[in-house]
């Protein structure tokens, strides 16, 4: 088991765009979900309002309700799912700053 945590360990310290690269993708694909979780809130609101004009009550609709032909499983709807996708976020960022200081230590040698 050391022995394949110290080959990590070298695999990332030799070339460390291995690690930055990866969790620079990974922090905008967190702001993207986040920013599309906020418009399907958006939506949500808006999809309520409106039918609470009706005579009908409406029940609390979903993304997938709203758009059943779009592929919305990754579109955080809950206070879970903002926290699962800011968590990425901060590990994401944690990964870039390292990978980042990293390759300052290799550029001062």
């Amino acid at each position: 088991m050391e022995d394949l945590i110290g080959s990590i360990k070298e695999y990332f310290v030799i070339q460390p765009r291995r690690l930055s690269t990866p969790c620079d993708l990974a922090m905008r694909l967190c702001c993207v979900i986040f920013v599309l979780g906020l418009i399907g809130h958006v939506a949500i609101t808006g999809h309520r309002a409106i039918a609470s004009l009706g005579a009908q009550p409406v029940g609390d609709p979903t993304l997938a309700d709203l758009m059943p032909d779009a592929l919305t499983w990754f579109v955080p709807e809950t206070f879970v799912g903002y926290l699962v996708v800011a968590a990425v976020l901060v590990a994401a960022a944690c990964g870039r700053a390292v990978g980042r200081r990293i390759d300052q230590m290799y550029r001062l040698l």
